[in-house]
C-alpha cells in the first residue's frame, strides 16, 4: 500500500458546496500514517457520541523495517464542524509533529482504491521542516454496506481487462473465458500478451480483495488448497472493528487476472482485482532470448512448477554469475538462496544474497541483499524479466566469520547504492546477452571490485 497525497481535492473540499457529512456515533476507517518515507496502515474506530471526548482505537499493521503489529487509543475533540483534533501515541519509526493533529474533512474519496466508491476523508498533511521530510494522517471512512464496488475505472465492472498492441489496447478479454482452462493454459496464454488496465500498468504479483472480516480465514484456506502459494496478510486486532478490509493478495506473477477471476468466483468477496499502478518508471526490464525457455513456457501440457523451477534455475545462474564476477570471494562464504511464501509461490523469484559486500568495494564487510525477479512476458522467443533491489543491509567483519543476522539487520544500505549496484547488474547481463527494454543504459559490464 502506498499513502497518496492530494492538495487539489483537500481545496475543492473547502470550495463546493456543504453537504451532509455527520458521522455516525461509532465509524470505522482505513487508516494511514506516514513521515519522511515511512508509512504504516491499517484501520480504526471512533466514537463521536461527545464532542469533546472524541475516542477510539488505532490497529496497525506490520511495516517496515521489522516493525510490528500495534493497537494504540486515540483521543480527540470536535468541537469545530469539518475539524477534528487528534492525539496518537509515539510509534516507533514514525517522527511526529506537535500534537494535536488537527484533521480537516473532506468529501468523495475513493475507499479501498475502489472506482465506484467514494466516502469521507479526515486528513492532515504537515511538514516536518524541510520540503522532502512529510508527515500525513489519514482517516478514511468504511461504511456498514458498500454495495455493488469495483476496482476497474473505466468500465462497470472487474469482468475484463484490454489486451495490448503496438497501437494501444485493442480488444477486451472476459476473465470469464478463464473458467475453462487449466492453470497452465492460462499461464501459456499471459505469457504472450500483455493486459492492459492502466497506462502504468499493473503491479506485478499482487490482488487486490475487498471483503468482512469473517470471511478472511476461509479465504486463506481456499488460497492454501489451491496450491499456488499465493496469501496475504491478515489485518491486525481484528481491523478494530471494521464491517470490510481490504487484503493486498500475493499471487504467481503473471496469473493476477486469473486468480482475481477464481477470488471472485468463491462468493467470499465484494470484488478482487489487481492493482492498477499509475505511470512513472519502475523495475529495470531486461529481455533474453532463448526459444527452449519460451517454448517451455508456451507449451499448455507443462505443468506450472515445472516451468517455474526451469526460469529460477535460468535465473540464479545469471545473478550467481553477477556474484561471482563481482567479488571472486562470495563462492567460499556467500549464500544465495530463494525466499518463498508457504507452499511455495510459483514465478515470484525473491533471492536473498548473505555474503561479501558486493554495493561497495570492501575487505572487512557482509552484506545481505534481497533481489526481486519478476516475468513480466514469454513471447516471440524472449523472456522479458523485471528487476530490484528492494533492501539491504551491511555489518563490518573479516569474510572468515560471518556476522550473525542482528548485527547486519543493525545498518540498511542506502537506496542511492542498491540503485547502483542495479545498474552494474543491468550491465553484466547485457554484456551476456540481455537487452535493455526500456530507457535506462547500464553504465558498463565491468563490474569486478577492484581491491
Amino acid at each position: 500500500m502506498r499513502a497518496v497525497h492530494f492538495t487539489i481535492p483537500m481545496l475543492l473540499g473547502c470550495l463546493l458546496p456543504a453537504i451532509s457529512h455527520a458521522e455516525p456515533t461509532l465509524s470505522y476507517y482505513e487508516a494511514s500514517i506516514s513521515s519522511e518515507g515511512h508509512e504504516r496502515h491499517g484501520y480504526a474506530n471512533l466514537d463521536w457520541s461527545d464532542p469533546d471526548n472524541v475516542h477510539g482505537d488505532l490497529c496497525l499493521m506490520s511495516g517496515d523495517k521489522g516493525a510490528q503489529p500495534i493497537k494504540l487509543p486515540l483521543r480527540g475533540t470536535n468541537r469545530k464542524t469539518g475539524e477534528l483534533a487528534l492525539t496518537i501515541p509515539p510509534i516507533a519509526g514514525i517522527t511526529f509533529p506537535p500534537q494535536p493533529f488537527v484533521l480537516t474533512r473532506i468529501g468523495d474519496f475513493p475507499l479501498f482504491e475502489l472506482a465506484n466508491k467514494k466516502v469521507i476523508r479526515w486528513v492532515d498533511y504537515d511538514s516536518l521542516g524541510s520540503d522532502s521530510k512529510i508527515f500525513e494522517v489519514d482517516l478514511i471512512r468504511i461504511p456498514s454496506e458498500l454495495g455493488a464496488v469495483h476496482y476497474y475505472s473505466s468500465g462497470s465492472d472487474d469482468m475484463s481487462y484490454g489486451i495490448m498492441s503496438e497501437d494501444g489496447p485493442t480488444y477486451r478479454y472476459d476473465l470469464s473465458n478463464y473458467d475453462s482452462l487449466t492453470k497452465e493454459e492460462v499461464l501459456a496464454l499471459e505469457t504472450q500478451r500483455f493486459p492492459y488496465i492502466s497506462d502504468g500498468g499493473y503491479e506485478r504479483g499482487v490482488v487486490l480483495a475487498v471483503l468482512t472480516p469473517d470471511r478472511l480465514d476461509e479465504l486463506r484456506s481456499f488460497l492454501a488448497e489451491d496450491g499456488g502459494g499465493a496469501d496475504f496478510e491478515k489485518p491486525s486486532f481484528d481491523a478494530c472493528g471494521a464491517p470490510y478490509v481490504r487484503v493486498e493478495i500475493s499471487v504467481p506473477p503473471l496469473l493476477e487476472f486469473y486468480y482475481a477471476r477464481k477470488i471472485q468466483l468463491t462468493g467470499l468477496v465484494a470484488t478482487a482485482y489487481p492493482n492498477a499502478l499509475g505511470a512513472g518508471p519502475a523495475f529495470d526490464s531486461l529481455s533474453i532470448s532463448d526459444k527452449k525457455l519460451a517454448d517451455l513456457f508456451n507449451a499448455s501440457d507443462i505443468d506450472a512448477k515445472e516451468k517455474d523451477q526451469q526460469l529460477w534455475a535460468m535465473i540464479a545462474g545469471n545473478v550467481r554469475a553477477f556474484v561471482q564476477e563481482r567479488r571472486p570471494e562470495f563462492q567460499a562464504s556467500g549464500t544465495i538462496a530463494r525466499l518463498q511464501r508457504g507452499g511455495g509461490q510459483l514465478f515470484a523469484y525473491r533471492m536473498q544474497i548473505v555474503g561479501p559486500s558486493l554495493s561497495e568495494c570492501s575487505r572487512n564487510r557482509w552484506e545481505k541483499l534481497l533481489l526481486q525477479v519478476i516475468p513480466q512476458g514469454v513471447m516471440r522467443g524472449e523472456v522479458d524479466l523485471l528487476f530490484q533491489f528492494q533492501d539491504g543491509f551491511f555489518a563490518p567483519g573479516s569474510l572468515d566469520q560471518r556476522p550473525d543476522d542482528a548485527r547486519i539487520q543493525e545498518n540498511r544500505i542506502p537506496d542511492g547504492s542498491l540503485e547502483r549496484l542495479q545498474e552494474l547488474l543491468g550491465g553484466f547481463l547485457v554484456a551476456r546477452g540481455f537487452k535493455q527494454s526500456d530507457d535506462g543504459t547500464p553504465t558498463s559490464s565491468d563490474v569486478a571490485c577492484k581491491l
